[in-house]
C-alpha cells in the first residue's frame, strides 16, 4: 500500500467517525415531546420549492407517504387571466383531523419573482395549517400578526383587464462541422374575466443548421413558421361555453404559403368550471373551415383548396390523493371526403399504488389520414427525411413512457442541507 493510499484511507475513515459522531449528536434517543405530537403532514406539490416550505414552516412534521400523514395538502395549479398562475391548496385532514378540509389559493403576478411566488404561497400554506396546529400542544408556541396598512378602496384597473407580452429570444450552438441558429419572436393581448375570454397571439420563428459533409460539400436546413391566433369565449353558466378561433399561419415545413382557418366551438364541462384545478371532464365540439394556399403542388395536384372539418375532443384530468391523471380522445375530419380523417390519444398518469411505490404512464398515438398539404416529392431526398426539412407522409406516430419507483426507510423529510448540491 503507497503512502498516498494510506493517506486517502485515513481520510476516508476519519469523515466516516466525523460523520457519525455528528449523526449521533443530531439524532439523540429521545426525541423532542413537541416534535412527537406535531402534525403529521404530506405535501403533493410538484411546482413548489418545497426545501423553502420546510424551512419557513418548521412546526410541523414532513411525511413521504400520504397514509402517515395528519394533513395531506393536494396543491394544483393553473395559469390566471393576468398571465401568472393560480395555486390553489386542498387540506385534507386524516386520522383525528378527518372532515377538516378546506380551500386556499393564491395568485401569483405574471413579473413576480421566483422568490416572491414561493414566499406568497408558503404564507397561503401557513394560514390554512393554523386550524390543525391548533389542536396540537404547539398551539401554544404560535403567535399570529397582522400587516396593518390594506387599503380599504375599490381596484381600479387602468388597464381594463388586458395583458399584454412581448418575447424574443434567439440561440447559436456548433462545432467544426454543424453549426444551428434559431430566432423567435412573440406578441400576445389576453383579457380574462368572469364572463368573457380573448386571447390574441403573434409569433415567427426561423431555424437554420449548416453542416459539412465527410467530401467537404455544405448541407443547409431551415425552416420558416409564422403564425397569428385569435380566440373569443363567453361563459353560459357553470358548464358550458361558446367560442369562436382563428389562426392565420404560414410554415415551410407544412407546404403552406398561407392557412387561414375559422374554428367556431361549443364546449360542455361534466364538472363546474370552479372544480377545474381538482377535475375536469369536457367536451368540445368544433365547425369551421380552413382555406389553404400551398407552396408547391401537393400529392393530391392542389395548388389552394377550402377545406370544411369538424372535431371533438374529449378530455379527463383528475387530480387526487392517489395522484392524477389526463387523458385526451380526439377526432377530427374532412366533409367533401370523410376517408381523411385523424384520430389522437393521449394519456398522462402518475398512481401511487401503496406506500412508497408509484407508476408513472405518459403515451400518445395519432392515426393519421388528412396529410392532404404535403408537396409532391415530399421524402424522396433522403436529406429531407434526415433532416426534417419539411412533412413526410406517415399513417401514424407515437411516443411512450414508462416509470417505476419505489422508495422506503424514514418517513420524515423535516431536515434540508443544502450543502454540495441537492
Amino acid at each position: 500500500m503507497t503512502g498516498i493510499t494510506r493517506i486517502l484511507l485515513l481520510l476516508w475513515l476519519g469523515s466516516m467517525i466525523i460523520g457519525t459522531r455528528s449523526y449521533a449528536q443530531d439524532t439523540p434517543d429521545t426525541l423532542s415531546t413537541l416534535r412527537d405530537q406535531a402534525l403529521n403532514v404530506f405535501l403533493d406539490f410538484d411546482r413548489g420549492d418545497q426545501d423553502f416550505i420546510r424551512t419557513e414552516i418548521t412546526y410541523v412534521n414532513y411525511v413521504r407517504d400520504r397514509t402517515q400523514a395528519d394533513v395531506h395538502i393536494l396543491a394544483t395549479t393553473q395559469r390566471s387571466g393576468s398571465g401568472g398562475r393560480e395555486y390553489t391548496f386542498t387540506f385534507l385532514g386524516q386520522n383525528n383531523y378527518v372532515s377538516m378540509d378546506d380551500t386556499l389559493a393564491f395568485f401569483s403576478n405574471q413579473t413576480a419573482t421566483e422568490d416572491e411566488i414561493r414566499r406568497g404561497y408558503t404564507r397561503v400554506l401557513k394560514m390554512g395549517l393554523m386550524r390543525y396546529v391548533a389542536r396540537t400542544p404547539l398551539a401554544n408556541q404560535i403567535d399570529i400578526n397582522f400587516k396593518q396598512g390594506l387599503s380599504q378602496r375599490p381596484v381600479k384597473d387602468r388597464w381594463n383587464y388586458w395583458v399584454f407580452r412581448v418575447n424574443l429570444q434567439t440561440f447559436l450552438n456548433g462545432e467544426q462541422r454543424r453549426d444551428q441558429f434559431n430566432l423567435d419572436g412573440s406578441i400576445s393581448a389576453n383579457r380574462v374575466t368572469v364572463n368573457w375570454k380573448t386571447r390574441l397571439s403573434l409569433r415567427a420563428n426561423y431555424n437554420e443548421s449548416n453542416f459539412t459533409l465527410s467530401d467537404n460539400s455544405k448541407v443547409q436546413s431551415t425552416r420558416q413558421f409564422s403564425e397569428f391566433r385569435g380566440l373569443q369565449v363567453k361563459s353560459l353558466g357553470d358548464h358550458w361555453s361558446l367560442g369562436v378561433s382563428n389562426r392565420v399561419s404560414s410554415s415551410t415545413f407544412n407546404n403552406r404559403k398561407l392557412s387561414v382557418r375559422v374554428t367556431p366551438a361549443l364546449e360542455y364541462n361534466y364538472f363546474p368550471y370552479l372544480e377545474s384545478t381538482r377535475h375536469e371532464f369536457r367536451f368540445l365540439y368544433e365547425i369551421g373551415v380552413d382555406y389553404v394556399k400551398y407552396d408547391e403542388v401537393t400529392i393530391f395536384d392542389k395548388v389552394e383548396q377550402a377545406l370544411y372539418m369538424e372535431q371533438l375532443s374529449i378530455t379527463w384530468q383528475s387530480k387526487q390523493r392517489w395522484g392524477s391523471v389526463e387523458t385526451v380522445i380526439e377526432g377530427s375530419h374532412f366533409f367533401h371526403d370523410f376517408g381523411f380523417y385523424r384520430l389522437q390519444f393521449f394519456t398522462s398518469t402518475d398512481l401511487r399504488l401503496f406506500a412508497g411505490f408509484s407508476l408513472r404512464l405518459f403515451g400518445r398515438i395519432e392515426r393519421i389520414k388528412d396529410q392532404l398539404s404535403l408537396a409532391k416529392g415530399a421524402g424522396l431526398d433522403d436529406q429531407e427525411v434526415l433532416l426534417r426539412q419539411r412533412e413526410l407522409q406517415t399513417p401514424y406516430r407515437y411516443f411512450a413512457n414508462i416509470g417505476l419507483s419505489y422508495t422506503f426507510g424514514s418517513i420524515y423529510t423535516n431536515i434540508v442541507n443544502p450543502r454540495f448540491g441537492r
